[in-house]
């Protein structure tokens, strides 16, 4: 008897503990942290791109652009003109 709540006690701590999914990490021309918001957005518009959508890829891709052009307008380290 011992050793069927063992065994109970062993497959419910196996069925409790998530598997993390390992992400090949993003290229380094995106400098995205692990987890933000913006490396959702870059895998997001990944697979609508390989799935076909091109547009929608496009499209954020392009919003996020404009927010990284207020980032910069907004600190100042915009692009300077020569």
């Amino acid at each position: 008897m011992a050793i069927t709540t063992d065994i109970k006690s062993s497959t419910l701590e196996i069925k409790g503990k998530r598997k993390m999914k390992k992400r090949k990490p993003l290229p380094k021309q995106y400098a995205a942290p692990p987890g933000s918001a913006r490396e959702a957005t870059i895998r997001r518009a990944g697979k609508l791109y390989k799935s076909g959508n091109k547009a929608a890829a496009f499209r954020l891709r392009n919003k996020q652009e404009a927010a990284e052009a207020r980032r910069m307008k907004k600190n100042g380290k915009g692009k300077k003109a020569r």
